[in-house]
């Protein structure tokens, strides 16, 4: 809070002396030291630094979240202030970008939200902590392959700029965001071999959902949460009375909610909540946890459900089921088999799930195919390993992105025929992608 009260009287300042001028700041992605949500409030929009590093072919979903996040802020596209150049580095340099790769990188930023991007840096700095830290040109001042890459970037962004401008990414699958949550869970991790943090969930939720192509958004307390087909929770620990009654009147209204264990154990002001599990959010699940245990580190205990059986992780809860509540998965193993995991529970004319465990990011992905057909939320498993596909909409446009993080040629299947506007080319059921390469396409395909 000094932090924002310290900017806000800057913000002050500048506004006295250049009213004209806009004001923004730097913010860090997924950074969680300060509360951003009110940090952004001030400021006329957001803007960020974007450094995926290298080979990020296992890594993209966390970078897509990151996007997801920054743009929740405002709820509006933003600035990238900083895009990665160059190898960074302080003291040692860090793994250089593959041709092609530094490109499709500040793509994966157009794709996710941002209307602009600054590249740090022109040049690598000769003095200073970051004298490793490499911008588009090195130390002589000789034009390379990362400026002829940058400098191809430029024309190709002025030539569709027209085309992306006016539209934003599409938003079908919100994770919830909570400043106080990660720092809470940070802080009393609950399981000393397997920490339960509400960050590495929300991590875990976007990896799942980002690699089976579902268009994915973020959002915080007193946010807009119409539009949504689908809302995940990463454990609600601090019960926020106000969030509570806002995810009723989403369900009420058609939307579906999927809620996970730990929820509802303190109230907002670190207070252990002498009612049972799920605490506030039990009327709306249908579900009361019995019994609750931590799992340690490679316990051998899993979920059934319909279409196979997930590891159950760090967490397991026995829950005893509501009338109208209906049992998705059971414990495997131990004291707890054959008791309920999972549930499904309509309400009004929504659908709140409950996950009484928390899963890695591999079997979110086999839950999600069973969440997402009832919420009419679109997904795909065909999408090879390292592809990431991405929409933007909006004047009346549909653009889809897709962006290949391997270094390797991809083949990437397509539901109808569509224009590579990157490329010129049509394709007509499928796309060959450079490795590192990117298309952008004029259809939802």
């Amino acid at each position: 809070h000094v932090d924002i009260e310290h900017q806000r009287q800057q913000i002050r300042l500048l506004r006295k002396l250049a009213p004209t001028k806009f004001v923004t700041h730097n913010l860090m992605g997924l950074f969680s030291d300060i509360e951003y949500y009110e940090f952004s409030q001030d400021l006329d929009f957001v803007s960020w630094d974007s450094y995926p590093g290298n080979m990020t072919e296992t890594r993209y979903a966390e970078e897509a979240l990151a996007h997801s996040v920054m743009w929740s802020m405002k709820q509006a596209n933003v600035m990238i202030m900083e895009k990665q150049s160059g190898p960074g580095g302080w003291t040692a340099y860090a793994p250089a970008t593959a041709p092609g790769e530094q490109s499709m990188l500040a793509w994966q930023s157009i794709a996710r939200g941002a209307d602009a991007i600054c590249y740090f840096r022109w040049r690598t700095s000769v003095s200073g902590q970051e004298q490793y830290w490499h911008g588009i040109i090195n130390h002589d001042n000789v034009p390379r392959r990362r400026y002829r890459e940058v400098a191809a970037m430029g024309r190709d962004v002025a030539r569709l700029s027209k085309t992306i401008l006016g539209t934003e990414p599409v938003r079908n699958v919100g994770i919830y965001n909570n400043y106080e949550q990660i720092w809470t869970t940070d802080h009393q991790t609950q399981n000393g071999d397997d920490p339960i943090r509400f960050n590495t969930v929300m991590r875990e939720v976007s990896e799942a959902l980002v690699l089976l192509g579902v268009d994915t958004g973020s959002f915080g307390d007193g946010q807009k949460l119409k539009g949504y087909q689908a809302l995940v929770c990463p454990p609600l620990y601090l019960s926020n009375p106000e969030l509570v009654s806002d995810l009723m009147a989403y369900v009420r209204g058609g939307g579906h909610l999927v809620l996970t264990a730990r929820s509802g154990v303190k109230t907002i002001n670190n207070k252990n909540l002498m009612q049972p599990l799920p605490g506030p959010f039990a009327e709306l699940a249908g579900v009361e946890v019995d019994e609750y245990a931590v799992l340690p580190k490679g316990a051998d205990w899993t979920v059934e459900l319909s279409q196979g059986r997930i590891q159950a992780k760090r967490v397991r809860e026995h829950l005893l089921v509501k009338k109208g509540t209906e049992i998705v998965g059971v414990h495997c193993g131990d004291y707890m088999d054959g008791l309920p995991a999972i549930t499904r529970r309509m309400v009004g004319k929504g659908c709140v799930w409950y996950v009484g465990t928390l899963p890695s990011a591999a079997d979110w992905r086999l839950l999600f195919r069973l969440i997402l057909p009832g919420a009419k939320v679109g997904f795909r498993t065909d999408i090879p390993s390292g592809i990431e596909i991405a929409h933007r909409a909006g004047a009346g446009r549909q653009l889809t992105f897709v962006l290949n993080h391997a270094g390797r040629r991809q083949s990437v299947l397509l539901a109808g025929a569509a224009k590579d506007l990157l490329g010129g080319k049509t394709c007509d059921g499928s796309i060959e992608l450079a490795p590192y390469g990117v298309a952008i396409l004029n259809a939802r395909v």
